[in-house]
């Protein structure tokens, strides 16, 4: 349904519904109504509902259930996104394109470019790839509690102000630094977060959500009419893989840190960074019981559905809005939906990772290294 640009007249294009003139729908009482919606979840039992009953929209009848307070407060937050993504995304995207290596010449020429880039005193005089993460900072705002994630980006400085100290500790992290697997998978990390946060669309949904009280609402008498999930499945798979893999190089930290042997884990054993890279997801997890606040961030995301879905297990039912298993279960799209959104706001940590393993191991020039008293070397 596209509107005309000059009458705004409603375009109708579909092979399954037909358009009926006003007169007709009050002379046939036996014509159903279809709401369709993909921005907020809808009551299952308006589709089907007589035609004529249909008078209220989703978007009134939503306000109904949150309140117009909150569901001002929720549109205040994805106008924001969209400004974002509509005044600095292209640039951002371009600027993402560029870290492949450590030679940062060409991201600082695009980060200086970038919407506002003059308006903070002072960020220009620091490293391009620490500037350019603090533009990323500004788009999770509106759709990302801030505790968690400076509690956990916290936790990761500290860990490597103390690799720093330790005597082993910088040539570490230059030879980490220096890995190629690394620099491939911080390329990954920038190029598949801004992906995820262009997607604002496909992130108001969940957010709407929330905002409904679940001791009166049950998710399965609401739904949202997508068909994007062959698109998302691959991004939010992509946010769980890298999540994992970079606590491979935390951990690896962590050991020279806490052990003294950036092989040496907790468990015990001793086992080469290679060769925890190779491992599976699921046995890398205990990294996890030495991070405290990052922890809960990686709870967010469903490990099990992610594993369903990296397995084909999964496939999209579009006329019921569910994902269905290979034993036929339905699962509701909008709770998929949720735990795309807890993927975006954990992909803040991925960030944080790149950003600051990078950043102490060339010694650069930020203000959490220069507070720490640490040497700066020369770019």
């Amino acid at each position: 349904m596209e509107p005309d640009p000059e009458t705004l007249n409603l375009n109708f294009r579909s092979e399954d519904v037909a358009l009926e003139e006003d007169e007709k729908v009050a002379e046939d009482g036996e014509l159903q109504s279809v709401t369709v919606y993909a921005d907020v979840p809808v009551p299952k039992a308006m589709q089907g509902i007589p035609a004529e009953d249909a008078i209220l929209s989703p978007f009134v009848l939503f306000a109904q259930v949150i309140g117009h307070d909150k569901l001002g407060a929720l549109m205040g937050r994805i106008e924001a996104m969209r400004s974002f993504r509509s005044g600095v995304f292209p640039g951002l995207r371009r600027a993402a394109s560029l870290i492949r290596s450590d030679d940062f010449t060409a991201l600082a020429a695009a980060v200086d470019r970038l919407p506002g880039a003059d308006e903070v005193k002072g960020l220009r005089d620091y490293h391009p790839l620490y500037q350019f993460g603090r533009f990323l900072d500004t788009l999770y705002v509106p759709f990302a509690p801030l505790g968690p994630r400076v509690a956990a980006i916290g936790e990761l400085g500290m860990l490597l102000i103390a690799a720093e100290r330790h005597s082993d500790g910088p040539e570490h992290l230059q030879t980490l630094n220096n890995r190629p697997d690394w620099i491939e998978h911080r390329r990954r990390i920038y190029e598949s977060v801004v992906t995820a946060l262009s997607l604002v669309e496909t992130l108001m949904p969940a957010m709407a959500w929330e905002q409904v009280d679940d001791n009166q609402h049950e998710v399965e008498d609401y739904l949202v009419m997508r068909d994007d999930f062959d698109q998302l499945k691959g991004v939010y798979q992509d946010l769980f893989e890298l999540g994992s893999r970079s606590l491979a190089y935390v951990g690896s930290i962590l050991n020279l840190v806490v052990r003294d042997d950036p092989r040496q884990l907790s468990s015990g054993k001793r086992c080469s960074l290679t060769r925890v890279l190779r491992t599976t997801a699921n046995n890398r997890e205990f990294i996890l019981d030495e991070l405290p606040q990052a922890k809960p961030l990686y709870d967010q995301i469903d490990r099990h559905t992610r594993n369903d879905i990296g397995h084909r297990l999964v496939s999209f039912d579009f006329a019921t809005q569910t994902l269905v298993d290979n034993k036929g279960r339905q699962t509701n799209y909008l709770l998929f939906l949720e735990d795309f959104l807890q993927a975006v706001r954990f992909s803040s940590y991925l960030l944080g990772v790149a950003e600051k393993v990078t950043l102490h191991a060339v010694q650069a020039d930020v203000p959490q290294r220069a507070a720490a008293g640490l040497p700066i070397r020369d770019s």
